[in-house]
């Protein structure tokens, strides 16, 4: 499917309300909050997994136990989240092992300063076992909210790039709500679960060929 942009999809709403031309603020609203809405969603789709490495990653601070995670982040990647770069190996990351806080907070071994070895999610923040007694970069492999907020015609982001269709009939069913067109809603929620459950079928498959292919390749 080719990208849309943000004018695009408004042209497709508006052909579901009669071709009215009066509700292009009300659809860019409609359009981000369900993309908002998607995103906090227990499924979240293969194009929103993001690697720190492709862009900034992360940096401890000296004596700080916490750090925030990379911006927009929603989710870690399984199995393993974070990764530590290794201080006499620059080519190498060493993952780090997450357990729960209390029980790291129980273990003398993880207590004091140092490499950190293990962390938490607690909170808004990543807490590091031990504490870092150093500034070391940490790589995070998580699933990140788009960071495109569409505001102008010509906009795109991952969503219209990858899941337009399913993004249209998210926005759809605030619209159809907001204007009590209960007929349209109810074939908008319909086309939401279609399109919700393809890419969980899609995004199957695409992560059992790239464990096929791995396989393939030992």
């Amino acid at each position: 499917m080719p990208t849309l942009t943000l004018a695009n999809c408004h042209d497709r709403l508006a052909r579901r309300f009669g071709g009215r031309t009066d509700l292009d603020t009300q659809m860019t609203e409609a359009i981000n909050l369900a993309q908002q809405d998607l995103e906090y969603n227990a499924f979240l789709p293969w194009f929103l997994k993001y690697d720190t490495n492709d862009g900034t990653n992360l940096t401890t601070v000296a004596s700080q136990q916490y750090l925030a995670p990379t911006t927009g982040f929603l989710r870690e990647q399984e199995p393993v989240g974070l990764y530590i770069l290794d201080s006499t190996d620059s080519t190498n990351y060493n993952a780090l092992v997450k357990d729960d806080m209390a029980a790291l907070m129980a273990n003398d071994d993880y207590n004091g300063t140092g490499v950190p070895t293990h962390y938490a999610l607690e909170g808004v923040n990543i807490q590091f076992f031990p504490t870092p007694d150093d500034a070391y970069t940490v790589r995070q492999l998580c699933y990140r909210a788009d960071q495109t907020t569409l505001t102008n015609d010509a906009d795109t982001n991952l969503w219209t790039q990858h899941a337009a269709s399913l993004l249209i009939a998210a926005a759809g069913i605030i619209v159809a709500e907001e204007l009590r067109y209960r007929e349209q809603q109810q074939q908008f929620v319909q086309e939401l679960a279609f399109h919700i459950d393809r890419l969980k079928r899609f995004s199957i498959a695409r992560e059992e060929a790239g464990r096929s292919a791995h396989m393939g390749d030992s």
